[in-house]
């Protein structure tokens, strides 16, 4: 048997959804990120402003809700419709030092042939820093975000651009009991 391997906590406000590190899109997560949504009314004379209290929400019970339908809560009755507008501005992004965790890779792949590239953060930073000193689209970038919106290079496969972005996190690795992978070798057969 393995001995248990311990990965590290994925950041505040950001969950693993099947491999992947992704923003949490509950009021939790958004407090935990230290968000602060504003609404602004896009209508022709109405000058509507607004602002979620998420810590409010949180302490009402609605911690694990959807921020989606949080700010549902704020929209109006208008007959032609509600035309707030939200904004988040964010407290506490996800910078590149975050995810250089060990088992952590950042993974690209090409939208037209589906090649995939994958690197460990560090060598990605180391990179980035190398590339940052005659670059200069390169040299202030330090959070994911800002690396999701460079341009990259050509896919090795087809020559086309890598598009999509993700940065993997590892999961814990689970330990099945005899009955478990009997029923699951049952199941295959």
């Amino acid at each position: 048997m393995d001995p248990p391997v311990s990965y590290p906590s994925p950041p505040p406000g950001w969950i693993v959804v099947l491999g992947e590190l992704v923003e949490d899109g509950s009021v939790l997560g958004a407090v935990a990120r230290r968000e602060q949504i504003r609404g602004t009314c896009q209508r022709p004379g109405c000058w509507r402003r607004c602002e979620l209290d998420l810590q409010r929400l949180v302490e009402s019970g609605f911690g694990r809700a959807p921020l989606a339908w949080a700010k549902t809560t704020l929209v109006c009755p208008n007959m032609d419709g509600c035309r707030l507008q939200f904004k988040a501005e964010y407290g506490r992004v996800l910078r590149l030092e975050d995810i250089c965790q060990p088992g952590v890779t950042v993974r690209f792949q090409c939208l037209s042939c589906g090649a995939l590239v994958t690197k460990t953060p560090r060598a990605l930073v180391a990179h980035i820093r190398a590339r940052g000193k005659t670059d200069p689209a390169f040299r202030e970038i330090s959070t994911v975000a800002q690396l999701k919106d460079l341009p990259r290079g050509p896919c090795k496969a087809c020559g086309k651009a890598l598009g999509r972005l993700e940065v993997r996190w590892p999961a814990e690795r689970v330990t099945l009991s005899a009955a478990a992978k009997a029923e699951i070798t049952a199941a295959r057969r």
